[in-house]
């Protein structure tokens, strides 16, 4: 009986000697190495922004440290937590985190697809188009803000978000105008509205509003086919081409 009690103690010395676990953000970044988990995970965020908020002129590990507190809440689908703290890395640290979400957003978007399957990871395509549309929100001035938001309005497409995709190509169409596919943005609005959702009143509108602001756009001539069959199924269509080609 007495060697179990003994070794309790033992134990218990010992742990009181180490101080216990390390939560530090070192330890608990090796933590998150050799045995990761949700809860690891939120201590981890913790320690990044307990960190931040202690030392408010260390410039250099707070951006660090707020992009890695951000990508942990991603990694627990928590994106309205991951994008606060990535707007306020680019609201404190433009320069600084910039370019680093820019290049993350190019290796996440390679990273979205599995190459064996071919199919779409929804969870990094999420994160890519939730980035993206941060990016541009907070970094209108950078030239390249709104060709990330176009290639999120094609994410979103792509695993069906229409919604999503509509109040992007919105985005696009409003807040860069300048930007060589605004028309575009807005007729895979239109498109959008005509294909997938189904509704013809509100395509045919913007349709109209494509040819009246775009005449000369590459898309114009799509825009006109599309517009003068919105309703028709793919037989009526037929039809009507050969209907042209006979007269």
């Amino acid at each position: 009986m007495k060697t179990p009690i003994f070794a309790t103690i033992v134990m218990c010395l010992f742990m009181l000697a180490c101080g216990g676990p390390d939560t530090s953000v070192e330890g608990l970044e090796k933590s998150m190495q050799e045995n990761p988990s949700p809860e690891t995970a939120v201590q981890l965020a913790t320690a990044y922004m307990a960190y931040v908020d202690a030392h408010p002129d260390d410039q250099a590990k707070n951006s660090d440290y707020l992009l890695k507190a951000s990508n942990v809440y991603y990694d627990l689908n928590n994106p309205q937590e991951a994008g606060t703290l990535l707007q306020r890395a680019l609201a404190n640290y433009p320069d600084e985190v910039g370019p680093i979400i820019k290049s993350s957003l190019n290796d996440l978007r390679m990273k979205m697809f599995n190459d064996s399957t071919g199919r779409i990871d929804f969870a990094k395509a999420n994160q890519f188009i939730h980035s993206a549309e941060t990016f541009a929100d907070n970094m209108k001035t950078d030239s390249e803000a709104p060709q990330l938001l176009h290639r999120a309005g094609e994410t979103a497409r792509s695993i069906r978000d229409f919604n999503k995709a509509l109040s992007i190509y919105d985005k696009i169409y409003e807040q860069f105008p300048n930007f060589e596919k605004a028309p575009q943005a807005l007729f895979l609005k239109a498109f959008t509205l005509d294909n997938d959702l189904k509704n013809t009143e509100a395509a045919r509108e913007l349709y109209e509003q494509f040819l009246e602001k775009h005449p000369d756009n590459e898309f114009a001539d799509d825009t006109q086919f599309l517009l003068d069959n919105l309703g028709k199924d793919d037989e009526e269509i037929i039809q009507s081409f050969q209907k042209k080609q006979d007269s």
